[in-house]
């Protein structure tokens, strides 16, 4: 049973107990009075809904305290008198340890052992403690919900979840001749020097500063730069980190990939993760050789097996196959994805990996979805029909495993704000129309960023997207203009018929003005209502999107607080741990921190990416 906690994500550690530490042997109906203050969920002890204000919280507190104080001696009640008059003067933002050491000074001297001085000190003093980091516990306190509630990791690529620290001992054991186009690439594309040798050589007698020098190479400021910019950078890095892992174990047989695995699942199974669903790329080195195919899945599962086995820890794993559909320069062409997946439907997904006891595995029952990821600002999914049709046809099959889809979309903009917008909300028709079935996206900021933010660039995109915008308007008119967008048929076919003159790849600019805001705010809501209405999930990757995306660049502007206002269903998740260097419980506590989270929406988000995983339903 774990410990009652005083906690709440707006209120401060310790208030509870520590007035009641100090009250409960002088009077039983002042302990009454301070318990009915909060409310028990279980094994948590949470401020009570009407408590959600930290402001209000404190001076609801102190008010009762101050109040039931009233037939002690005088300095004992101007002790708490101070310290809420300092809240009311100050707010709470600028209420600091200094007024608190204040408030202590003039009254502390003044008590004796005999009446209550002793207690109530150490009670201040716990708040004291407290009172500039609120937040302090909150790793404890969601590490925690997250093991009791079961949380489920959606959104993780395969080695690129690999632990900062786990990573780094694999560095030291490559040979340092594999680095020399890692250092000059490097070099060229971050205008940073990477000394490997120095930085293997020093881990021999200072482990911990060598470390440091790893950790910069993946440094947040190498992302600075328009969307494009820092997407360009990103995916020059994992193409630096990415081969080199992947040649060294591939061409490696002294490491045991089996043995990486185990300890990546570890890694999640120690933060007290229920379920993972790893997605990989068949494009990737390490997975591309068709032949082999089977066998890097029977790597995986085995150091799943072996995590398991060595944590005692119940612990979920299932795959996601996943496709890239572009490169920076060149768009995948659907022959070669199809031609991946029916590999993999024909050749692969009836083998059997393992026993569940004395019942076969077979990977089709451990592969619980398609992933369509990478370089996506010019890939339009409306492409994609043909590959759904695929996936239909391995679910018509395999009846009792079918495959889920998510589809990253939306993290990144390139084109105009609404033609991205619409390309979420065709992605979720089209997969209506073909599959029918549980549907996934990817980050999907441009939902959540403020319009404020989209509309202070400038974007170019080729004539046939703007044709398919005027489309798109046009078909959706009623629907759009009643979320307060402004559609002018007359004007829109006007235009249709100038750029049906010009070259389809021809590319056009577009700017705005700040009227255009309250038209993207309403095409934002619209497709906000789509989703909601087809049962789909965001997986939201804060630090992957504070990293990558220009307009949101820090937790508070998370586009997760638009989605909060809105009937939008999301999970949080880490994207790629390796590069970012987040895991679960951080990317948790830093949008609960910065976006002031309550108790029953952390509670929401951690049993939606439970409900909406695509293994909730596999047996095995």
């Amino acid at each position: 049973m774990a410990p009652k906690l005083s906690l709440h994500l707006d209120s401060v550690l310790g208030l509870r107990q520590g007035f009641l530490y100090g009250l409960q042997s002088v009077n039983s109906d002042i302990v009454k009075n301070m318990q009915e203050l909060f409310v028990d969920k279980g094994d948590i002890t949470v401020l009570s809904s009407k408590y959600d204000s930290l402001p209000t919280t404190i001076k609801d507190v102190f008010s009762v305290f101050v109040n039931s104080l009233s037939d002690f001696k005088k300095n004992t009640e101007s002790l708490f008198n101070l310290l809420r008059y300092q809240v009311d003067l100050k707010g709470i933002g600028k209420f600091s340890e200094q007024d608190i050491s204040g408030a202590i000074a003039v009254a502390s001297g003044e008590f004796s052992e005999e009446h209550i001085g002793v207690q109530l000190v150490n009670s201040v003093n716990l708040i004291k403690k407290q009172i500039d980091s609120i937040y302090s516990c909150q790793e404890f306190f969601i590490r925690y919900e997250l093991e009791r509630l079961g949380a489920v990791e959606q959104h993780a690529h395969s080695f690129l979840t690999i632990p900062r620290d786990q990573y780094f001992d694999l560095f030291l054991k490559i040979p340092k001749d594999k680095f020399a186009n890692f250092e000059s690439a490097y070099k060229k594309n971050f205008n940073k020097n990477v000394d490997v040798s120095s930085i293997q050589n020093l881990a021999k007698t200072d482990y911990v500063m060598a470390f440091k020098m790893f950790n910069d190479i993946f440094d947040k400021k190498n992302f600075i730069g328009d969307d494009k910019a820092r997407f360009d950078k990103f995916f020059t890095l994992t193409k630096l980190v990415d081969p080199l892992l992947d040649e060294f174990l591939s061409s490696n047989p002294s490491i045991d990939v089996a043995e990486v695995f185990k300890k990546i699942f570890l890694s999640y199974i120690n933060r007290g993760i229920y379920s993972m669903e790893m997605r990989f790329n068949f494009l990737d080195k390490f997975f591309e050789k068709k032949g082999l195919m089977f066998e890097q899945i029977k790597l995986m599962w085995s150091g799943y097996e072996l995590a398991v086995l060595e944590s005692g820890k119940p612990f979920e794993l299932f795959f996601i196959l996943g496709f890239r559909r572009a490169t920076d320069k060149n768009i995948v062409p659907m022959s070669v994805i199809i031609d991946y997946f029916d590999y993999f439907k024909n050749d692969v997904a009836h083998l059997v990996i393992g026993m569940s006891g004395k019942v076969p595995v077979k990977v089709s029952d451990i592969i619980v979805g398609v992933d369509i990821n990478c370089y996506e600002l010019k890939d339009s999914p409306d492409r994609y029909g043909e590959f759904f049709v695929k996936i239909k046809e391995y679910n018509e099959i395999f009846k009792n495993s079918p495959l889920m889809v998510t589809f990253h979309i939306g993290e990144n903009l390139l084109y105009t704000p609404e033609t991205v917008i619409r390309w979420v909300h065709e992605i979720v028709v089209l997969h209506q129309e073909i599959l029918g079935n549980q549907l996934r996206l990817g980050h999907v900021n441009v939902l959540g960023i403020v319009a404020n933010k989209l509309i202070q660039r400038t974007y170019s995109e080729p004539v046939e997207e703007r044709l398919k915008q005027i489309d798109y308007d046009i078909k959706y008119k009623k629907q759009l203009e009643k979320f307060g967008v402004n559609i002018d048929d007359a004007k829109l076919l006007s235009e249709k018929l100038e750029l049906e003159k010009k070259n389809l790849k021809e590319n056009i600019l577009k700017s705005y003005s700040p009227s255009d805001k309250k038209q993207l705010q309403g095409r934002q809501l619209f497709v906000m209502n789509v989703l909601e209405s087809a049962g789909v999930v965001i997986e939201s990757c804060p630090t992957s999107n504070t990293t990558l995306n220009a307009a949101i660049d820090v937790y508070k502007n998370h586009p997760i607080k638009n989605f909060l206002k809105n009937p939008v269903r999301f999970s949080i998740n880490t994207d790629d741990l390796t590069i970012f260097g987040s895991d679960l419980v951080s990317e948790y506590c830093n949008i609960a921190r910065e976006q002031k989270l309550k108790y029953t929406q952390l509670l929401d988000i951690i049993k939606t990416s439970r409900e909406s995983r695509f293994s909730k339903d596999r047996v095995f």
